[in-house]
């Protein structure tokens, strides 16, 4: 008999749902004995348009507009989080339908923003719960968005050793975690040695990426826009506008204006690997899908912080800091100096180191004192 794996996530940002796929890709990859359906649910979705709306479609807009308005949105719903938990009690009876329907063996959950939820209406209803709830933290390091951590969650599998002393002193058993990397998807791991590749040897120039994610950030494309607004460039250009049709537009415009035959301007990109992998230089902001691709692709990274960073993406920087492969843009000045330098390299004096299980670390990596301080408590 088949068993059943659901894995319930959010479509707030790209990341959550890029993480979930990946880790059905990879159970899929493995021989399951016995076999197993495994199936990747956009669990606010499935409950409730108004659930939806408030960790998915108005997250995502104000990603889109403005990084400062969304920064405080997150930060509201971290300072009331307790009204997530009792969101199982208004939709009691769309959960219960849920659950009788898709009747899962195990859950893996990849979205902070629905394990509160869940995990209280379990509480109350026993007899839905699966045989394992597994927990799979999508960011690199602490601080962690506070719906992360779950005493009442069999297993947690974490990118990081920082992440996982976050939830040892949060009163997470050491036993229930476990350090895994980070979930990726296979376009990651396939060999794209040579995709891209010819332009790129003819024209001899640099080849610079700056996406601005899926929703297409303005603030990161406001920047792109006075780039483009200079009458030359030292460099190849690709920007990915991702969902944002009116910059994408006004971009265009700008790049024939001023006769930059180097520089392409895409949309959201699904199959980004190739794209990533031919890039001498990947400008983004700091999330951790992101870090964790051009890692594995041993791709340069700029991070853009202006004009500020997400809450739950400052251990990102930190992760990279920790490591020595912190490369930042503290504003658009200091971003169009770093692309000005590429053609002297003085960009790629940071270590850069490539993409090996020793970048996440293990739990052999954690510092004397912390360990010292984990094991105290």
């Amino acid at each position: 008999m088949k068993r059943k794996i659901l894995i319930l996530t959010s479509n707030g940002g790209n990341g959550l749902l890029s993480g979930a796929q990946a880790i059905r890709e990879g159970l899929e990859l493995t021989n399951q004995d016995p076999p197993t359906e495994v199936k990747v649910v956009d669990f606010p979705k499935e409950i409730s348009r108004v659930y939806d709306f408030f960790v998915g479609t108005l997250y995502n807009y104000l990603l889109q507009k403005s990084l400062r308005f969304c920064t405080i949105y997150v930060w509201i719903g971290y300072r009331f989080e307790l009204i997530f938990s009792l969101l199982w009690g208004l939709y009691r009876q769309r959960f219960q339908t849920f659950f009788s329907q898709e009747k899962p063996d195990h859950l893996i959950l990849c979205s902070p923003w629905i394990i509160q939820p869940l995990m209280a209406y379990f509480k109350c209803h026993p007899s839905l719960a699966p045989k394992s709830i597994t927990v799979v933290v999508l960011d690199l390091a602490p601080p962690l968005p506070p719906g992360w951590v779950s005493h009442n969650v069999d297993k947690y599998l974490v990118p990081s050793w920082e992440v996982f002393c976050a939830l040892v002193q949060k009163g997470i058993a050491a036993s229930k975690i476990q350090i895994i990397e980070f979930p990726l998807q296979q376009q990651f791991f396939t060999n794209n040695e040579n995709a891209n590749k010819t332009n790129h040897a003819i024209e001899k120039l640099p080849h610079v990426v700056i996406s601005a994610g899926r929703e297409g950030n303005q603030d990161l494309l406001r920047e792109a826009e006075k780039i483009l607004a200079e009458k030359s460039l030292s460099y190849r250009l690709t920007l990915i506008c991702g969902q944002n049709k009116y910059y994408k537009e006004r971009l265009e415009k700008l790049a024939v204006t001023n006769g930059h035959n180097n520089c392409q301007i895409m949309d959201y990109v699904e199959e980004i690997a190739p794209l990533i992998k031919t890039a001498d230089l990947l400008v983004t902001k700091a999330g951790a899908i992101t870090i964790s691709e051009a890692l594995q692709l041993k791709t340069p990274l700029l991070i853009y912080t202006h004009p500020t960073i997400m809450p739950q993406e400052k251990g990102n920087l930190k992760f990279l800091q920790n490591r020595g492969l912190l490369n930042e843009a503290r504003n658009g000045r200091e971003l169009r100096r770093k692309l000005g330098e590429l053609r002297l390299n003085k960009i790629f004096s940071a270590p850069h180191r490539a993409h090996q299980i020793e970048i996440y670390g293990s739990i052999k990596d954690i510092p004397k004192e912390t360990w010292g301080k984990l094991t105290a408590s």
